[in-house]
């Protein structure tokens, strides 16, 4: 009589043992869960097609520095105006303009 780690089967036109169904089965189960996405995650297509990629309003003002949070808070809501849940579009343009005209303010009163 075999031994029970010799049983095998036939599963999908390949053989395994029960101990790899099982090993295989785990693997599965422990899978790294895919990266939450969040509010401000889009998806967009490289320069001249080279691929796609996940990217988020702050690696955007990462890659465009205004040196302005004021600014920076004014893009954020322009990108997603009404799309993030929280406000609908027109109070995040409000927001936005409201942001821009704090730092136009700011430069005003520091004569730059």
């Amino acid at each position: 009589m075999p031994d029970h780690k010799e049983i095998l089967y036939t599963k999908r036109d390949s053989t395994m043992s029960h101990y790899d169904e099982q090993r295989e089965e785990h693997k599965q189960q422990t899978k790294p869960a895919a990266p939450q996405a969040n509010k401000y995650d889009r998806t967009i297509i490289g320069k001249y097609g080279s691929g796609k990629c996940v990217v988020d309003v702050y690696r955007v003002l990462n890659a465009f520095p205004t040196g302005s949070p004021e600014i920076d808070h004014g893009v954020k809501k322009l990108l997603a105006a009404g799309k993030r849940g929280a406000k609908d579009e027109l109070q995040d343009l409000k927001e936005a303009i409201q942001s821009i005209e704090a730092r136009i303010s700011y430069l005003n009163e520091s004569g730059a």
